[in-house]
């Protein structure tokens, strides 16, 4: 409870338990002037508690509205807590997948590679046919230079 919302409370018990006291002292007392001004004294301080009243139960209401706003907002972060988890598992997975998937590709490159480099050079043809035979001489000068690199 606020500070603030104690203070009413305890404004109002105050004003409750002064009233109370005033209305035995009037009753008790034989002199009739001091009733009239213990009468505006309830009436003051009755008005006084209308007043408080009003707040204590505005910020009531502004209390449970804000309860309900957070209820709200820890449900909104428990769902996106579980969807990022959802997501980080998701992005796991898919690490080792792509980890598998390059492994395997790196295995197959070696694979065509030494396929590759055995067709070319277990072949009979000179380098004049090679020459002939590639799209251009760019294309022989790669061949040549892939089998040089890649030995």
């Amino acid at each position: 409870m606020s500070k603030k919302n104690h203070t009413l409370i305890l404004r109002l018990s105050t004003t409750r338990f002064i009233s109370a006291a005033l209305a035995v002292v009037i009753a008790a007392s034989p002199a009739v002037a001091l009733a009239d001004t213990f009468d505006q004294q309830i009436n003051q301080l009755q008005g006084e508690v209308n007043q408080l009243s009003g707040p204590l139960q505005d910020v009531a209401s502004r209390a449970n509205s804000l309860q309900e706003a957070v209820y709200n907002l820890n449900a909104q972060i428990a769902d996106l807590q579980k969807r990022i988890g959802q997501n980080q598992q998701k992005r796991d997975q898919l690490i080792i997948s792509i980890t598998k998937a390059e492994a395997d590709i790196v295995a197959r490159s070696k694979a065509l590679s030494n396929t590759l480099k055995t067709m070319y050079v277990d072949s009979d043809v000179t380098n004049l046919e090679k020459v002939a035979s590639s799209k251009s001489i760019s294309d022989f000068v790669d061949k040549q230079e892939y089998l040089c690199r890649y030995p």
